[in-house]
């Protein structure tokens, strides 16, 4: 039972990485009219003498609707030291230059997916009851959590996250690399950069992209196209 709800709430993290982390706009804390009345349930507004209250056998108007208010997106901020990108706050996300590669951090883990592979993973490697029809042939995603780092198959693609107005945002405070896709610009960590977002850091390279842990030991996983590494404590 552990097993499987673990793979269950992977799921449910590695889909949630592609939204922004907005609260939701279900009107459930936006400003409503409400109707009052006195102890003797007249309704009428205090001082108008009654005035506000509809006449007999006039219908009454349905209620104003509920103004929209804007999600508020989570305090975060960028910098730049030299090829080190910081990030605090909102998660983040990227692609490499090649797009072949897309990777999604928070302060406490990182998922990055990969394309095209020339390899099939090794099955000891695999997370432990992976949901539907994930194989050693189709797998397509490294995570890095407080889990031991395994293989998995993510139930959406993650390059569509690095978008500048999703967890792209970052490249776009910089006004740094981006890579042009259907669904608009996706932010892009250039080769020699690493990015950091409290102890998770991801450094890409033409070989492909390491990621590491510092608090959780050794841990690391490097993922490229025609190869792999996973120290999964």
């Amino acid at each position: 039972m552990r097993r499987r709800t673990r793979a269950v709430l992977l799921a449910t993290a590695v889909g949630a990485l592609a939204l922004t982390g907005c609260d939701s706009d279900d009107g459930d804390g936006a400003d409503q009219q409400a109707v009052t009345g006195d102890a003797d349930g007249a309704g009428a507004a205090d001082g108008d003498g009654g005035q506000g209250a509809t006449q007999a056998g006039e219908p009454v108007p349905p209620p104003t609707e509920p103004a929209e208010i804007a999600p508020v997106p989570p305090e975060r901020s960028v910098s730049e030291d030299g090829s080190t990108v910081r990030v605090e706050g909102d998660r983040a996300a990227f692609v490499l230059p090649s797009g072949n590669v897309a990777c999604v951090l928070s302060e406490e883990n990182a998922f990055c997916q990969i394309v095209e592979k020339s390899y099939d993973v090794r099955a000891e490697f695999m997370m432990p009851d992976v949901l539907g029809d994930c194989t050693v042939e189709n797998a397509d995603t490294m995570t890095m959590t407080n889990e031991p780092a395994a293989w998995t198959c993510a139930p959406e693609d993650l390059a569509p996250s690095a978008g500048v107005d999703r967890l792209g945002w970052w490249a776009e405070e910089l006004e740094g690399e981006t890579l042009d896709a259907d669904g608009g610009p996706l932010a892009v960590l250039p080769y020699g950069s690493t990015m950091v977002h409290g102890p998770v850091s991801c450094a890409a390279s033409e070989s492909g992209v390491t990621c590491r842990h510092s608090e959780l030991g050794n841990r690391e996983i490097v993922l490229a196209r025609d190869t792999y590494w996973i120290r999964r404590y």
